[in-house]
């Protein structure tokens, strides 16, 4: 069962960042941690909550022409970058970032997929190395 109104500090806070940074880099801001917009949350049975994101058409990297952003985000794009989570430090995003630079070359050539039409790959790819998020920190 969903605990409504969870706000960032009840969440494990590393795997909280790294899904944070993620949203960051693929242009992610449909979702709302505190209303339970596009996310969920799994709790362990050492009582440990993890937030399971979902539904990214409203994402730059997806870039779907209805995917307009929430206009009380003073954002005018989908492909416009907004980090939405926790104020934390350099330190507590390297980790996070490390697993980003680690993965990029593997998520870049999923866009090489025969699935995906020529327009849909370029755009795609287009978005995640724009994204600043695969080599420095989101800024807040």
């Amino acid at each position: 069962m969903a605990l409504p109104r969870m706000m960032f500090k009840d969440f494990d806070q590393p795997a909280l960042i790294e899904m944070m940074v993620f949203q960051y880099v693929i242009g992610n801001t449909d979702f709302s941690i505190y209303a339970l917009h596009n996310v969920r949350q799994v709790q362990t049975a050492a009582k440990v909550f993890y937030p399971i994101f979902w539904d990214f058409d409203i994402s730059g990297l997806v870039s779907v022409p209805y995917g307009k952003p929430d206009p009380r985000l003073g954002i005018t794009s989908a492909r416009e970058r907004l980090y939405r989570g926790p104020c934390v430090t350099m330190a507590e995003f390297e980790p996070a970032l490390a697993i980003i630079r680690q993965k990029q070359a593997e998520a870049l050539a999923l866009f090489d997929l025969p699935a995906l039409e020529y327009g849909s790959r370029r755009d795609a790819r287009s978005s995640c190395r724009s994204s600043s998020g695969c080599s420095t920190a989101p800024r807040p």
